[in-house]
């Protein structure tokens, strides 16, 4: 570039903000799938605790 200043230059150094953006919410969407894999994860993991337990209590009485 022979003007590091010129208009083109400083916006196509910045960006494009539809792309920003875009990259940004993907991002948001891999980071919410994930979090809702960990609790799905959780939730089963809990189910089960609770049902060794109802069943462990049962077979005491």
């Amino acid at each position: 570039v022979k003007d590091p200043l010129s208009d083109m230059a400083i916006l196509a150094k910045k960006g494009s903000a539809v792309v920003k953006e875009l990259r940004e919410r993907n991002e948001r969407q891999r980071t919410k799938q994930k979090e809702d894999a960990e609790n799905d994860r959780l939730k089963k993991l809990l189910k089960n605790k609770k049902k060794r337990r109802r069943i462990r209590d049962k077979n005491e009485r």
